[in-house]
């Protein structure tokens, strides 16, 4: 999903800006329903401005991959939920 993110660009302390999304997927891969921000991402995106664009981007990244290929059906259970932490600071050489 890191390929299909976009953090804020020059926001001030990126290592503030790290965002926890909670993802939903399909047996086939697809989203079963709208990722959601955990709640201390939520509380951080709407006291933080950087934070929000952040948390907007994380949301849009998962929307915009899906679906999600070669993950093992055998296993559907242990990663039809799954929460994916964006962060900035590990963005280096993507």
């Amino acid at each position: 999903m890191y390929q299909c993110w976009s953090p804020p660009i020059g926001a001030p302390n990126p290592e503030q800006l790290i965002v926890e999304v909670n993802v939903y997927l399909a047996p086939n891969g697809g989203l079963a329903r709208a990722p959601q921000l955990s709640a201390a991402s939520r509380a951080a995106a709407a006291a933080n401005p950087y934070m929000r664009a952040a948390a907007e981007s994380a949301l849009r990244a998962v929307n915009i991959c899906a679906p999600y290929r070669n993950l093992p059906a055998n296993q559907y259970g242990q990663w039809n939920e799954v929460r994916i932490i964006f962060d900035p600071t590990k963005m280096a050489g993507r």
